[in-house]
C-alpha cells in the first residue's frame, strides 16, 4: 500500500481541517454530553433499580434493614445472584468507585456517564489509527449520541453503559488487533476485554463474537491461533467465572429469565410476530444502520478501493464481527435465553452495535472522499457532504436530547420539597416496599442525611404487609411514600380514620399525605 495515497496518522493535516474537527467534537460529542452531564448527573432520583445496585455494591440488598453494616465480597456475591441480572464486574467496579470518592449522586451516577464518554473515545481513536481524517473520526465518534436509549442511560447506575462500551471496544477491535506481533499487547487488550465481557450476560454474545474475528487473518495460522488464544483465554475465564459465580436468575430457582421480558424473546412466537420482530431489529431507524451496513460491508470489501485496502479489511472483520453478533442474539432468543429487541434497555448492546455501524460506515464513505478528492472541484464536493453530514446528525442529535426522558423515581424530588417545613424531623413516613431502597439510600448515605428523624420515624413494609393489605391509620402515619402515582389506588383504600391529600408533581412517583 502506498502511503502517499492512505495517509499515516502522523501526517500534519490543514488547520482548516483540525478547527472544523474541533468544532465537531464540540458540537456534535462536548455540547450534548455535556447537557446531559448538567440535567442528569447530578440528579438524586434514583429509582429502584439503581439504588438497588448502589445497596448490592455495599454488600447488601435492596430491603436491607436501616443502617446495616456494609457485607464483603461473599455478600456481594450472595445478593447479586438473587437481586441482580448481570455478572457482577460493574457491581465490583460501583464498590471501588464509592470507597474512593464517596456515596453522592454525582459520584454514582459518573462511574457510568464514564463509559459513556468511553465509547465515542474509542471510535475516534480507531478511526484516526485507520488514517480517518479527523473531521470525519469526530462525526463518526458522534454516532452514539443520535440514539436515544444510550442517551437515556447513559447516567443511570447500571451496566448499561458499561456494555455499550464494550460493544463499541469489540467492534473496533481489529483497528488495534490487526497484525498485532506483540503478544503481551493481546494479553492485555484480553483482560479489558475481560472485564467489559463481563459488564451483563448479553455482552457474553459480543465477546464471543469478538474472539471470533480475532481468527481472521487465518495466515499465517500459527500467528492466528496464538492472537486467539492470547485475547480469548481470558475473556473466556471471566465470562465463565460470572456466570458461575453469580450463577443468572437464582431468584426463582427456575433458571429462566424473569416474565418481564418474555414478550421480547422470539421463542414460542407466531411466524408474524416474528417477522415484526425482525423488521423492528433491522429496518426500524435504531436497526437499520446494522441492515444496511451487513450488506454493503461485503461489496466494500471486494470492490473498494486498492489504496484503502487496510480499511477494507477493518471494515470485512467489523462486518464479521456484526454477523456473529446478530446470529448469537438471534439464536438466544429463539431458545428463550435473552430478549431481543431494539427498543428496549435489555437489548441495549445491540443499540450499541448498531451505532457502530453507523460509525464505521461513515468513516468509509468519509475514506473514500478522502481518497477521490484530488481537484478542487471534488474537494469541494467533499467539504459540502462533510458539512451537510455533520448539518444532518446534529439537529438529529439536538432531536434527541429534547425527546429522551431519563425514567427516574421522583421520592427525592418529593422528600426535598418536603423537608423545607419546620416540622420536617417530626414527620412520620410509611414507606412502600418498592420506595425501600431508595428512602434508605437518600436517608442514610445520600444527599437527605440528617434531615429527618431515621431510622425512628420510618416504618418500611414488609412482603407479608404489602401481601395483606395492612391498614395505614392516619393517627400513626403522616405520609406514604409511592414508587409510582398509578398504584397509589392500591393503597388509598387502606387509609383508615382520615383523609388524603395526593402530591402529584413531580411524576412518576407520588406521596400520599394523610389528614385527620
Amino acid at each position: 500500500m502506498n502511503s502517499s495515497t492512505y495517509p499515516s496518522r502522523s501526517t500534519p493535516e490543514p488547520i482548516a481541517l483540525r478547527v472544523l474537527s474541533l468544532l465537531t467534537v464540540l458540537g456534535l460529542i462536548g455540547i450534548p454530553s455535556a447537557l446531559v452531564a448538567w440535567h442528569h448527573l447530578r440528579s438524586p432520583n434514583l429509582w429502584f433499580d439503581e439504588s438497588g445496585q448502589y445497596w448490592l455494591a455495599q454488600g447488601l440488598h435492596h430491603f436491607s434493614p436501616p443502617n446495616s453494616q456494609p457485607g464483603g465480597w461473599a455478600r456481594i456475591v450472595e445478593y447479586g445472584r438473587v437481586f441482580n441480572s448481570d455478572p457482577g464486574s460493574f457491581t465490583l467496579l460501583l464498590r471501588g468507585w464509592t470507597k474512593v470518592l464517596g456515596n453522592s449522586p454525582v459520584v454514582l451516577r459518573s462511574l457510568p456517564f464514564l463509559f459513556f464518554l468511553l465509547t465515542p473515545t474509542v471510535i475516534f481513536f480507531a478511526a484516526r489509527r485507520i488514517g480517518t481524517n479527523s473531521l470525519v473520526a469526530s462525526l463518526a465518534a458522534s454516532a452514539p449520541l443520535g440514539f436515544a436509549i444510550l442517551l437515556h442511560y447513559a447516567t443511570e447506575i447500571r451496566a448499561y453503559s458499561m456494555e455499550s462500551c464494550g460493544v463499541t471496544w469489540f467492534f473496533f477491535l481489529s483497528c488495534w488487533l490487526r497484525k498485532e506481533t506483540r503478544w503481551s499487547r493481546v494479553i492485555w487488550m484480553g483482560i479489558v476485554a475481560a472485564l467489559l465481557v463481563t459488564s451483563r450476560y448479553s455482552a457474553f454474545f459480543y465477546g464471543a463474537a469478538a474472539c471470533l474475528t480475532t481468527l481472521m487473518p487465518m495466515r499465517p495460522l500459527g500467528a492466528a491461533v496464538r492472537r486467539v488464544l492470547c485475547f480469548s483465554i481470558p475473556c473466556a475465564m471471566a465470562a465463565a467465572a460470572g456466570f458461575l459465580i453469580f450463577a443468572r436468575y437464582q431468584a426463582g430457582g427456575t433458571q429462566r429469565p424473569p416474565a418481564y421480558v418474555e414478550a421480547f424473546m422470539l421463542k414460542g412466537k407466531t411466524s408474524a410476530v416474528m417477522l415484526a420482530q425482525f423488521h423492528d431489529n433491522f429496518l426500524s431507524k435504531e436497526g437499520l444502520p446494522i441492515a444496511c451496513f451487513l450488506i454493503l460491508a461485503p461489496i466494500f470489501v471486494w470492490f473498494g478501493p486498492r489504496a484503502l485496502s487496510r480499511l477494507r479489511t477493518v471494515v470485512g472483520r467489523a462486518a464479521m464481527f456484526s454477523l456473529f453478533a446478530v446470529t448469537f442474539a438471534i439464536v438466544a432468543s429463539l431458545t428463550g435465553k435473552l430478549p431481543w429487541e431494539i427498543h428496549t434497555r435489555w437489548s441495549i448492546g445491540y443499540q450499541a452495535l448498531s451505532a457502530c455501524c453507523l460509525a464505521m460506515s461513515v468513516i468509509a464513505i468519509g475514506n473514500c472522499l478522502a481518497l477521490w478528492a484530488t481537484s478542487l472541484p471534488w474537494k469541494a464536493l467533499a467539504a459540502v457532504a462533510t458539512c451537510g453530514s455533520v448539518g444532518v446528525w446534529a439537529v438529529r442529535i439536538e432531536h434527541t436530547i429534547h425527546t429522551e426522558r431519563p425514567y427516574y423515581e421522583t421520592i427525592a424530588s418529593h422528600l426535598a420539597k418536603l423537608a423545607q417545613s419546620p416540622a420536617a424531623k417530626d414527620i412520620r413516613f410509611f414507606v412502600q416496599s418498592g420506595a425501600s431502597p431508595t428512602v434508605r439510600y437518600l436517608c442514610e448515605v445520600g444527599p437527605l442525611r440528617g434531615t429527618y428523624r431515621y431510622p425512628e420515624n420510618f416504618h418500611f413494609e414488609t412482603g407479608a404487609e404489602e401481601k395483606g393489605a395492612k391498614p395505614i391509620a392516619a393517627e400513626d402515619y403522616d405520609v406514604v411514600i409511592l414508587t409510582h402515582f398509578n398504584i397509589s389506588d392500591g393503597y388509598l383504600h387502606r387509609v383508615v380514620g382520615g383523609t388524603v391529600n395526593i402530591q402529584l408533581a413531580p411524576q412518576p412517583s407520588c406521596l400520599l399525605v394523610l389528614t385527620k
